[in-house]
């Protein structure tokens, strides 16, 4: 995806993740799609919902062309996804909340779901669903897969001597 463009990178994850599901290829991975996404959260959740819902929208043909930054085609086109449907913008997989990256913090500073519970003022079983959505959306299965994503990350998440937006002092 393009840098410096993340609403261009939310549109066009989309459309190729519909693209992949009308294909019936598997779905992108939670890292790779977390890799994609990341630079659009300062954005705002429902921007990120309303951009995710236009790539999902859009003909293959708009997608090539968005991705070569041309105006939209005018050959045949298929659509990528059933439009018409009852449900609303779904936000992207993927997609970790701030409470996710405090909790993606933690556990890459080796931390137990009980230390996590007393660090965040949570229940120990609140801190195992986090962990369980976390791996969920980036497609892991161990908290070690956890640890090494996040120090791939930027420094609130992967820097563990430096503590989550939500326990600095304000």
């Amino acid at each position: 995806m393009r840098e410096g463009r993340p609403a261009l990178a939310v549109q066009l994850t989309a459309a190729a993740t519909a693209l992949r599901d009308v294909a019936g290829l598997p779905p992108l991975s939670g890292a790779r799609m977390e890799r994609y996404l990341a630079p659009a959260r300062h954005l705002g959740e429902p921007a990120v919902t309303r951009l995710w819902a236009r790539g999902l929208a859009m003909t293959s043909d708009e997608a090539v062309a968005l991705a070569l930054d041309a105006g939209p085609g005018t050959g045949n086109t298929v659509a990528l996804t059933t439009l018409g449907s009852d449900q609303g913008p779904t936000a992207p997989p993927g997609m970790l909340t701030p409470r996710e990256r405090e909790v993606v913090a933690l556990v890459a500073s080796g931390r137990s779901n009980k230390a996590i519970a007393k660090d965040l003022f949570i229940s120990p079983a609140t801190a195992a669903r986090h962990v369980a959505n976390i791996m969920g959306k980036l497609g892991f299965n161990s908290r070690a897969q956890i640890a090494a994503w996040a120090a791939n990350q930027p420094p609130y998440i992967s820097d563990q001597t430096e503590d989550p937006p939500s326990m600095r002092q304000a």
